[in-house]
């Protein structure tokens, strides 16, 4: 049988790896996918049903700001297309270093947001979650971020257009 290298595209499997990563790959993948997926489809379940699946307390600085970026009409459905695509691709294991890099951003704002407007103790204990899981994956997926902080001018060119 024939080992391939991992990429971005062919995660490595979890299951010929040793238990360490169960802890520090695995659970923090489905984790952060979970919530990610969750957050994202309560908020699509109220788009269509008026309605939120799980209520999420927010004060009322943390709504004002809430209120708007959904005022702008796209950037919050935005914002929750990519966590559910995200969310979807961790739970899936497919490209998990690609999802990880889509949720950083938002993972930065989502943290700021709580400890600035809207220090309640469940956000800000989710968010915390979300922090941890996202620098443990960060760290298990380092080698495909690896190319991207490389200086290789001198091996390829692009040309000039």
């Amino acid at each position: 049988m024939r080992r391939h290298a991992p990429t971005a595209f062919n995660s490595v499997s979890n299951s010929n790896l040793g238990t360490g990563t169960l802890w520090l790959v695995t659970i923090p993948r489905l984790l952060l996918g979970t919530i990610f997926a969750a957050a994202a489809l309560n908020y699509f379940w109220s788009v269509v049903f008026g309605s939120m699946l799980v209520p999420v307390s927010v004060t009322s600085q943390g709504m004002q700001f809430a209120g708007m970026i959904i005022k702008t009409g796209y950037l919050w459905p935005l914002m929750k297309s990519i966590n559910l695509a995200a969310g979807i691709l961790l739970i899936t294991n497919r490209v998990p270093a690609f999802a990880v890099a889509l949720l950083l951003p938002v993972t930065v704002i989502i943290v700021w947001f709580q400890v600035f407007l809207n220090p309640l103790p469940v956000p800000m204990g989710t968010a915390a979650v979300e922090v941890v899981c996202e620098l443990l994956l960060l760290r298990a997926y380092a080698n495909r971020y690896a190319g991207m902080f490389t200086n290789d001018a001198s091996r390829t060119r692009e040309p000039i257009r």
